[in-house]
């Protein structure tokens, strides 16, 4: 697939596979906007290492795990590179409770950062696309 010049957003894209995917999509040459939550050392560290492979790379935070900070993530990153025609919905948690003592909140949380956050991403993305 040919992603020369073409703009990418990678949510989660600073660690694990968020950070595998974005790299890989700079090596075949797509810009890269990297999102993160609580990672922006690696987030830093991977944007001036893909930057050193000639594509545009910008990182930004938002915390996905409340839906409505997710709806500026198109825009934050078509301000930094220019219309997104990539998104990759790679953000993740890793809560630590179990069947026994989870909450109604971390209910919530999990929910929000894992559907609520991708889906309002994808209609975002959707409605930024040319027609």
């Amino acid at each position: 697939m040919d992603l020369i010049g073409t703009n990418a957003l990678v949510t989660g894209g600073a660690v694990r596979v968020g950070r595998s995917i974005a790299s890989t999509l700079a090596a075949e040459g797509a810009n890269v906007y990297i999102h993160y939550n609580r990672s922006s050392g690696p987030a830093e560290e991977l944007a001036a290492e893909l930057q050193s492979a000639g594509v545009r790379v910008d990182v930004g935070s938002a915390n996905l795990s409340d839906p409505e900070s997710a709806t500026g993530l198109i825009e934050q990153a078509t301000e930094a590179l220019g219309p997104i025609s990539v998104l990759v919905n790679s953000a993740s948690g890793f809560p630590e409770d179990t069947i026994t003592d989870v909450t109604l909140d971390q209910l919530r949380t999990t929910h929000d950062l894992t559907l609520a956050s991708p889906l309002l991403l994808t209609q975002a993305f959707a409605e930024a696309l040319p027609d």
